[in-house]
């Protein structure tokens, strides 16, 4: 169970959605090697390289996004500081 101090957060970084209707997720690219383990269908999810070891992941998921920026987090694997 996620406290409500740390969903608030997870929900403050996930922040809206883009134009396009997704949320986006900076990410380091070591997430990639990962992200298999974490998505059932690798389709949800779009990954964008951006350079630098720096890669999008995009949802159009709303859960999806919080269980992704969860595990990232606790790995230190988001990009959010590296912006």
């Amino acid at each position: 169970m996620v406290g409500k101090k740390y969903r608030s957060k997870l929900l403050k970084l996930i922040g809206k959605r883009d134009p396009s209707g997704y949320f986006v997720i900076p990410a380091r690219q070591q997430a990639l090697e990962i992200l298999d383990k974490i998505v059932e269908d690798p389709s949800n999810v779009i990954v964008e390289d951006v350079g630098g070891g720096i890669i999008f992941l995009k949802t159009k998921s709303r859960t999806l996004a919080q269980k992704l920026l969860k595990i990232l987090e606790n790995r230190g694997l988001t990009a959010y500081n590296e912006l």
